[in-house]
């Protein structure tokens, strides 16, 4: 027998556990809209300097900028689902700077804010279906469009080496025009002889193009020892592709620099892969949670047995779908190696 004022340790540790997955979700929710407010107001910041630039003719130009903007990103949310062609018609074949600068990252902070918010209206007034399933529909094109982003990056992680051929003619066009244009960027950042004439600038600006080569090498463009491959190999790499595509006959202390730099950025791309694999994966269970809080008061009503079944149904198919992930993003990126 048990006193009537006993507390029962399986249904406090029942409590507790609740109490810790209501908090789990609200702290990935609250991280969620602080990022996309984040984001907004750089986002309204670029636009109103861009606007005080003149960048756009008139306040029409801007709205049909916008609605471009607006398609691409619908477009993109939509390709893992189905192929969008019916957008085609509406976008424009060349896509200005102010739509990435600008509009993209701020309609995304959007939708971003606006699934974070219904977050937390499902967990804080349960048991609404219609608005637990527009939250689990918008919570899905995010986490969907994330592992895009996941595999694009795992791809393009890739790229370091450019090959001399390979079959994707398509992907080694595109990789040797990065190379090439990233490298003409490069050269004239540290070219102090396009300083302009100006006397007083003129010392500013060589001053500053001296003084970076030497900062940039300190402090990013140190490439790392991979597996199977030194950073110097990694260097010596990049001169002979240089070299294969007539940049250069014998490396200058520019190219050489730049070479570093080009290793040191695929580095902080493989970094930028595991945080994003992170990212995805804290926020996967951040949504099964505020789900699993929209609909657990039905689930207490069908009886504990039912209960145990779905939770342990849920659990499995997500330990698969995070599995079916990462050994998506690593076959990427095998392939992409072997494909280079």
């Amino acid at each position: 027998m048990t006193n009537a004022g006993a507390i029962d340790p399986v249904a406090h540790t029942g409590s507790a556990l609740v109490e810790l997955a209501r908090r789990a979700a609200g702290a990935v929710h609250f991280v969620l809209i602080l990022t996309g407010s984040l984001v907004l107001i750089q986002s309204f910041h670029t636009l109103n300097f861009f606007h005080q630039q003149g960048q756009w003719a008139s306040l029409r130009d801007m709205a049909r900028t916008c609605w471009q903007s607006y398609l691409l990103v619908l477009k993109f949310f939509m390709a893992p689902f189905f192929e969008a062609r019916f957008l085609d018609g509406w976008l424009t074949s060349q896509i200005d700077f102010d739509t990435w600068a600008v509009f993209v990252p701020g309609i995304m902070s959007l939708f971003l804010c606006f699934t974070a918010s219904l977050g937390f209206s499902v967990m804080r007034r349960p048991c609404i279906p219609f608005r637990t399933l527009i939250y689990t529909l918008c919570a899905a094109v995010l986490l969907v469009s994330q592992v895009e982003v996941v595999q694009a990056l795992a791809e393009f992680s890739t790229w370091e080496e450019v090959p001399f051929a390979t079959a994707d003619e398509q992907k080694l066009e595109m990789q040797r025009h990065l190379f090439k244009a990233s490298h003409a960027s490069f050269v004239s950042m540290l070219d102090y002889n396009q300083c302009p004439m100006d006397s007083a600038d003129i010392v500013r600006c060589t001053l500053e193009k001296r003084v970076l080569p030497v900062v940039v090498a300190q402090e990013f463009c140190q490439p790392l020892d991979l597996p199977g491959q030194s950073s110097r190999k990694r260097a010596q790499a990049c001169q002979k592709s240089g070299k294969a595509l007539s940049l250069w006959s014998s490396p200058r202390e520019t190219d050489e620099l730049y070479c570093r730099c080009w290793s040191a950025t695929f580095d902080a791309v493989l970094s930028l892969l595991e945080w994003a694999m992170l990212s995805w994966i804290v926020c996967l269970l951040g949504v099964l949670l505020a789900v699993y809080m929209s609909i657990r008061p039905k689930l207490l009503s069908q009886g504990p047995a039912a209960h145990k079944e779905v939770l342990g149904c849920v659990g499995l198919s997500v330990a698969a779908i995070i599995w079916k992930v990462v050994v998506g993003v690593e076959e990427s990126r095998l392939l992409g190696a072997v494909a280079s």
